[in-house]
């Protein structure tokens, strides 16, 4: 196996062995990789099971949305289209 990192010049030798980013649309992936993800999912998946207990959804309200504004163009037109 030819190893083409051993020809590299660095300020510290073992930075030539080091793992290269993954870059993703120009970013590095690791950044946005969140450590503590599995306890604060827990922690929203407990609160979310008192909020049900405590009846915080239950609502007999009805929900009404307005009704969409009607379109001056054709209707296959672009501006439209939803």
């Amino acid at each position: 196996m030819i190893d083409g990192l051993e020809n590299y010049y660095l300020d510290n030798e073992e930075w030539k062995y080091d793992n290269l980013p993954e870059i993703m649309n120009g970013k590095n992936v690791y950044d946005f990789i969140d450590p503590d993800i599995e306890a604060k999912l827990n922690a929203l998946e407990e609160e979310e099971e008192r909020l049900e207990g405590e009846g915080f959804y239950d609502s007999d309200e009805e929900i009404v949305l307005p009704l969409p504004i009607p379109c001056s163009f054709p209707r296959n037109h672009p501006i439209c289209l939803p």
